[in-house]
């Protein structure tokens, strides 16, 4: 049996943008055939067909894209809370993350504007996992030493005693 590739998104569009002048000139009944082909042909589901049809075919840009929340200054303050804690994992780091940054300014180990406090406030656990995994923020390996985040979640969330 030969497998069929799926279409992209751009291929379904033209497709159905040649279909779209059909469409609106059918009857209820060649409606319906036109639905089942489309349907056969794009692997969509009927009622977001219908959707695509009446309304407009083109794609809607972004409004806005997404965009970090955080930046280098949160980043730093992160790197040195779990240098300090001795690497916790994510969940852990999270909890201790404000009333540990609040001692270190008071140390002087770092300065905090309050600005970086809140967003200290608002990072995620699935955040401070993204800045583990993936920036080596809080890894303390060298940056040279590539680890992957599975190695290097397992490292965090269960460190050796020696």
């Amino acid at each position: 049996m030969v497998e069929i590739e799926r279409m992209s998104i751009n291929e379904r569009r033209k497709y159905l943008y040649k279909l779209w002048e059909r469409y609106r000139n059918a009857s209820r009944k060649e409606k319906g055939y036109l639905l089942d082909e489309m349907q056969a042909v794009t692997g969509m589901h009927r009622k977001s067909l219908i959707r695509l049809m009446r309304g407009r075919l083109s794609r809607k840009r972004r409004s806005r894209e997404p965009g970090r929340t955080y930046g280098a200054a949160v980043e730093d303050a992160v790197r040195v809370i779990a240098r300090s804690l001795d690497y916790p994992c994510a969940e852990r780091l999270k909890g201790a993350l404000v009333p540990v940054a609040l001692q270190v300014q008071r140390l002087g180990e770092v300065r905090l504007e309050p600005e970086t406090l809140e967003r200290l406030r608002r990072l995620s656990i699935s955040t401070l996992i993204f800045l583990i995994a993936f920036t080596n923020v809080l890894s303390p390996f060298p940056t040279h030493f590539r680890i992957s985040a599975k190695y290097l979640a397992i490292l965090i969330n269960f460190p050796a005693s020696t």
